[in-house]
């Protein structure tokens, strides 16, 4: 069994093959954009044909299509930085270097 020691844990690579771009991340964007698009004819469809139903789930589909619109925005932000050592879980380095000076 190896020791971790403070630089070790605060100095290795922090990569794990997240900067490739995954099938899930194109799946939750092409569901955003599916959603925005039934949003966008629901709202239309309802106000040419004055349906408050219809308005009213187009305008709720917004929601829907935030919620999606931030997990697409975290898989492309986690991709795109990966590499970058200024994000990190500082809550783990505290609990474990809360003694050690970097």
């Amino acid at each position: 069994m190896h020791k971790l020691t403070c630089e070790s844990y605060l100095f290795h690579d922090h990569s794990f093959g997240q900067e490739a771009r995954r099938p899930q991340e194109r799946r939750a964007i092409t569901v955003t954009l599916l959603t925005l698009v039934v949003m966008a004819v629901e709202i239309i469809a309802g106000t040419l044909t004055g349906s408050m139903a219809l308005l009213a789930d187009g305008i709720h589909m917004g929601t829907h299509a935030l919620a999606l619109g931030l997990a697409a925005a975290a898989y492309i932000f986690s991709r795109r930085h990966a590499a970058d050592r200024r994000i990190h879980h500082p809550i783990i380095e505290v609990r474990f270097c809360r003694n050690c000076n970097p």
